[in-house]
């Protein structure tokens, strides 16, 4: 198995990992109980870009689109670009071994990534 196989693998690994950690957050633990915890607040006073980011992401898991829609504005697309990459990483992983690249996914990602970003903004 070649690098590029290998961290893509090791990246869906890593993905999953996340999603179900958020996942488990939500039905445990839920959405309202998740601690405001934010050094740039806690630095300055003001919020940063992320703020409600992470409440957003536990409220989609939880099924809630409303309040992560009032939680953070990118929280849905956020967490869409979370649940897509374990399927997408392993794919990567297994077209590179038949001679593909894998362009086209890694297009996408960046095209989710940018766009989740300008939502933010």
């Amino acid at each position: 198995m070649s690098l590029y196989q290998e961290t893509q693998r090791t990246l869906a690994f890593v993905f999953t990992g996340i999603v179900v950690l958020l996942l488990t957050a939500a039905i445990a633990i839920g959405a309202d109980a998740w601690p405001g915890i934010c050094v740039t607040r806690s630095l300055t006073g003001s919020s940063c870009p992320d703020c409600g980011l992470v409440r957003g992401v536990l409220y989609v898991c939880a099924g809630d689109l409303a309040a992560a829609a009032r939680s953070h504005a990118a929280a849905p697309f956020v967490a869409a670009w979370l649940a897509v990459q374990p399927p997408a990483r392993f794919l990567l992983a297994r077209w590179r071994a038949r001679g593909t690249t894998g362009l086209a996914l890694g297009l996408v990602d960046l095209g989710l990534c940018i766009g989740a970003f300008e939502v933010m903004r």
